[in-house]
């Protein structure tokens, strides 16, 4: 079933069971249904939202997960400090 409103406000349905044939199965039931066109603008900024909360774990964790394990751009002898400087930098024999 679809429906739709062009128009906001309570509108009073009727809902009615019917079998394949069309033939109405039980009583009719009614209840009022309420319309309104800010649930699409809701729908529109909670999935722009959910978006950008997705985007922001991602860029978080991997930023982490780089500082943790490095880039992996790293060799050996990177990895090692050089064994013929001290801690300035300088060299010695």
């Amino acid at each position: 079933m679809h429906a739709a409103s062009d128009t906001i406000g309570v509108w009073p349905i009727v809902l009615r069971a019917v079998n394949d044939n069309g033939a109405t199965v039980g009583d009719a039931e009614t209840f009022r249904l309420r319309s309104s066109n800010v649930g699409q603008l809701i729908w529109l900024v909670l999935g722009l939202g959910s978006a950008g909360l997705l985007v922001a774990i991602v860029l978080r964790t991997r930023g982490k997960v780089r500082e943790r394990f490095g880039s992996g751009s790293r060799t050996d002898t990177e990895s090692s400090p050089d064994p013929t400087t001290d801690d300035t930098g300088v060299g010695h024999q």
